[in-house]
């Protein structure tokens, strides 16, 4: 096969992904797409192509309506802007930190790598890469609905608060630290999540309002990312003892009543 006749193809492949993009866009839906890269010789056709899925989570058109969303609720009272306002400044803080929390590991992990080797830290690593990237994601994403009074003034703080919570216990207990952290942060937050989701349900605006239902789709699928992380990290940490067990659930304490005070904090400040 020529190699125009090849590009021809590949062309009119990513022609009809961009059309599919673009109708689940219109439709308001989360969608794949897989885009195709020539790769290396392959031994029965001669070529390869390489397939990436990309999940495209929240397209502009779709933040686009939840952002409408928001000025919906906010038009229906001074209190439910207010509310409004103060749960997406929490929310703001709080994927802003979560970055920073994957960041603050990476830095503790590769500290570790220049002292000793721990093949427990190469998959950690990997762990923070793929997690990092979803709530990079959602912060763009929380950044698009929360404008004005809805944003935290105290990003500094929440990028340095994030950085040392993912950086300290990755550094001192490894891999195992990080994955506690993690776990414990992302139970709170899925809690976090399901309290506002609750509250725009239970709202008559959001059985009439398309915009408003766009707006809880968004934080719907925040949610579900968190409870993947939650769920991911669970699965890793081990516990040895009842000591470690013991050390776990403190530290889990400890994570709670501080992501619990930060949200607080970031309503108001």
């Amino acid at each position: 096969m020529s190699s125009s006749t090849v590009s021809a193809q590949l062309l009119a492949r990513r022609m009809r992904q961009m059309a599919y993009v673009n109708a689940c866009c219109a439709l308001g839906i989360t969608s794949s797409v897989y885009f195709n890269r020539g790769g290396g010789e392959s031994q029965s056709e001669g070529e390869s192509e390489h397939v990436v899925e990309e999940k495209t989570a929240w397209c502009a058109c779709r933040l686009k309506a939840a952002s409408r969303g928001v000025y919906a609720v906010r038009a229906m009272s001074k209190e439910d802007a207010a509310w409004l306002n103060a749960e997406l400044a929490s929310d703001h803080a709080g994927e802003t930190g979560a970055v920073y929390i994957y960041r603050g590991a990476r830095s503790a992990l590769a500290l570790r790598a220049r002292s000793s080797h721990d093949a427990g830290d190469d998959a950690a690593a990997a762990f923070c890469k793929e997690h990092e990237k979803t709530e990079a994601h959602h912060l763009k994403a929380i950044e698009r609905l929360a404008d004005g009074d809805a944003r935290t003034s105290l990003i500094p703080l929440w990028k340095v608060a994030g950085y040392m919570l993912g950086f300290a216990p990755t550094a001192v207990f490894g891999a195992n630290g990080l994955y506690a952290t993690v776990n414990h942060v992302e139970r709170f937050v899925v809690d976090h999540y399901e309290s506002q989701i609750a509250r725009l349900q239970d709202d008559s605006l959001q059985r009439s309002n398309d915009d408003v239902r766009a707006l809880v789709d968004v934080l719907r699928e925040c949610q579900a990312d968190e409870a993947h992380h939650r769920d991911d990290a669970a699965s890793r940490v081990i516990v040895a003892d009842s000591s470690s067990r013991s050390l776990v659930d403190a530290w889990g304490v400890v994570v709670h009543q501080g992501s619990r005070a930060a949200a607080e904090v970031a309503r108001h400040v």
